[in-house]
């Protein structure tokens, strides 16, 4: 009896160690791919549409970690023609006016930044105070603040996405690709409260999820249950401050380079997987649990449900 119950234990251990060089192997193979094929011919490869379609498991299944901030600035491009000047100039700015006005500074933005920079991955305390992280999150803030003075709404979002820029650039890198991130027409609309924007990027995301989720969508209407009270927090922060570090990489992938018909995209797919919880309370409490609810997918489960999301029904 002893004999088969450690036979067993062997077969299984030598089992884990083949699933984990089999992962291994797939990860160096990935890894290659796109550092000697996609990143060195990114004009040919990425802008053929034919050429593009092939690729396309690549970024669906996970840009190597290694690899994101290279292949991140790439796909988001740098039409702004932001430079690492305009960020020392901005920063520079930005500090000068709040050694002057303390937290009146940037029009009372400073304290909105300062506070935002509380609540970003806190899972990971990289951004905590007194962390090196922090200070280059404050800095890209305040740099971003002063090059972009027009945007006003709560910076909590922002905060998240240059808090995962952050993760995989240097901090002038990151504001340069910050910058012409927000600026695409999605995030953009948030950022400025253009309304006609905002409504077509409701009924983008209400309309999928009516075909995809039809018990949900009227759940949603029946309750009143105002778009906007679940998914300008989602957009805001391009799901960075909805999710785990993790699952916001693996969205930002996606983004990246599908650019904004990724973020209904992502909101259906949350939706859905939250319709079971969504079946009790006030609109007030289903807001909530479409806005905070954590969901216990591991990322692979989880970006195969925002696949099927994009899919006609």
């Amino acid at each position: 009896m002893l004999a088969r119950i450690e036979e067993a234990e062997r077969l299984e251990a030598q089992r884990a160690q083949d699933e984990a060089l089999a992962r291994e192997k797939a990860s160096r193979i990935k890894a290659e791919y796109w550092s000697t094929l996609l990143l060195p011919n990114w004009a040919t490869e990425m802008t053929n549409a034919e050429l593009r379609a092939s690729h396309r498991k690549m970024w669906w299944n996970g840009i190597p970690p290694r690899l994101r901030g290279q292949v991140w600035q790439k796909a988001i491009g740098n039409d702004l023609e932001v430079t690492s000047t305009t960020y020392n100039i901005a920063l520079e700015k930005a500090k000068n006016e709040t050694r002057q006005l303390g937290h009146d500074a940037l029009a009372g933005r400073y304290t909105q930044i300062i506070d935002s920079t509380h609540f970003v991955f806190e899972d990971l305390k990289m951004f905590a105070a007194e962390q090196p992280l922090h200070a280059d999150l404050v800095d890209v803030l305040l740099a971003y603040s002063c090059y972009r003075p027009d945007i006003t709404p709560s910076y909590a979002g922002i905060s998240h996405i240059a808090a995962l820029l952050l993760l995989n650039l240097p901090a002038s890198e990151a504001f340069v690709t910050l910058s012409n991130l927000l600026n695409r027409p999605l995030p953009l609309s948030f950022l400025v409260q253009d309304d006609n924007a905002m409504h077509a990027a409701y009924s983008t995301t209400l309309n999928a999820v009516s075909k995809k989720f039809p018990s949900l969508a009227q759940r949603l209407e029946q309750m009143r249950v105002e778009p906007r009270d679940y998914l300008d927090s989602m957009f805001t922060s391009l799901f960075c401050g909805r999710l785990g570090v993790e699952h916001a990489a693996r969205v930002m992938d996606v983004y990246a380079i599908e650019a904004d018909k990724i973020p209904p995209r992502v909101a259906v797919a949350v939706m859905g997987m939250l319709e079971g919880s969504c079946t009790e309370g006030t609109a007030e409490d289903i807001a909530r649990v479409l806005r905070e609810k954590s969901l216990e997918l591991d990322t692979e489960d989880f970006m195969s449900r925002v696949y099927e999301a994009g899919k006609s029904s």
